[in-house]
């Protein structure tokens, strides 16, 4: 059977579940046909020995990838192999990718007409329009001659007023005062700019800066900011810290987290393998495996250089797990930090 399209009503919810059902039947028609080979070509993508073990259907796989997102509305490239591996006749793929190709032109064609109104009153007047008469090369040529003049000009004071500048080196130290007492130094590393350059240089030195976290029992956690390095001339002129430990708040209020654990590792990136480790971890309670989570995140975010703040991507993560309580106090906290440091 041949779903054409005005069967479908224009909706790809309507296709796609269509889709996988009429797979499903396929697949209980068909005999003969290895299922494990088929669970190992999506061995990368499901990313966990575990689940793999335990898919033991069609309909349970593609539930697996669509958790995974590697399944979607938008992306049924591996729908179309499984139909291929099955020997399943892929007219239905076909159809299926021209409809969203013609959905994802429609929303093009929209979003650009938004964007981009066409005006029909001038439109025809100025594609009318005819060259002036008395226009001549001699013309053009002072135009530009007098837009070069302008840029020159600017330049000019761009230069005399960065030649002005003093060579300044700096140490800035923000102290953050918590209600407990605790301060949280950080240091600022050394901008030197030097004068009468055309771009103002800057000479990151090589740094550790050292962020002091004192808990309750006495311990201090180290964590050692890496460099960042930019090169001089470089337009962009913004002088970064990248990355800072985890504060004790923001912990306690991950560890609140409890069951949904995993939850949150996920979409904090942990690979699959990891998550299985620390589950069948007995001896260590639910708070020390979101705190192994926490630190393998932190750690991975400092050794990769990632541009998004380590807070900001816990900040999500609560949110995708839908603790708004838990999304709440942190943003509460990181406003604090923030209104303490001005």
């Amino acid at each position: 059977m041949i779903l054409g399209r005005n069967t479908i009503d224009g909706s790809l919810t309507v296709f796609y579940n269509y889709l996988k059902s009429y797979l499903f039947r396929q697949v209980d028609q068909i005999q003969n046909v290895d299922f494990s080979t088929l669970k190992i070509m999506f061995t990368h993508q499901i990313n966990s020995n575990r689940t793999l073990s335990c898919i033991n259907h069609i309909e349970e796989l593609i539930e697996v990838l669509e958790k995974r997102e590697e399944v979607t509305l938008l992306k049924i490239d591996l729908l179309e192999t499984i139909f291929a591996y099955y020997g399943i006749d892929r007219v239905l793929i076909a159809e299926y990718n021209q409809l969203l190709f013609s959905v994802k032109n429609d929303r093009h064609l929209t979003c650009h007409q938004k964007i981009n109104p066409i005006k029909t009153d001038n439109f025809n007047a100025e594609k009318c329009k005819t060259p002036n008469e008395n226009y001549t090369k001699e013309a053009n040529i002072d135009k530009v001659y007098n837009i070069s003049n302008k840029s020159i000009k600017k330049n000019n004071e761009t230069r005399e007023c960065r030649s002005k500048q003093n060579v300044e080196t700096f140490n800035n130290v923000k102290k953050l005062q918590t209600k407990n007492g605790r301060k949280d130094q950080l240091l600022y590393n050394e901008r030197e700019v030097l004068p009468g350059s055309s771009r103002s240089k800057q000479n990151l030195k090589t740094f550790n800066n050292v962020r002091k976290l004192q808990t309750k029992d006495g311990r201090q956690d180290l964590l050692f900011c890496k460099e960042r390095e930019m090169l001089p001339g470089s337009s962009n002129e913004t002088v970064y810290l990248n990355k800072y430990m985890l504060p004790e708040r923001a912990i306690s209020i991950a560890c609140q987290v409890g069951s949904k654990w995993k939850e949150l590792a996920r979409y904090l990136n942990l690979p699959e393998i990891r998550i299985d480790e620390l589950e069948g971890n007995m001896s260590i309670g639910t708070k020390d495996k979101i705190k192994l989570v926490l630190d393998s995140y932190q750690n991975r975010c400092i050794d990769d250089l990632k541009e998004s703040e380590i807070l900001n991507g816990l900040l999500n993560a609560f949110k995708k797990i839908k603790r708004n309580d838990l999304h709440c106090q942190l943003t509460e906290y990181i406003q604090r930090l923030v209104f303490n440091s001005k």
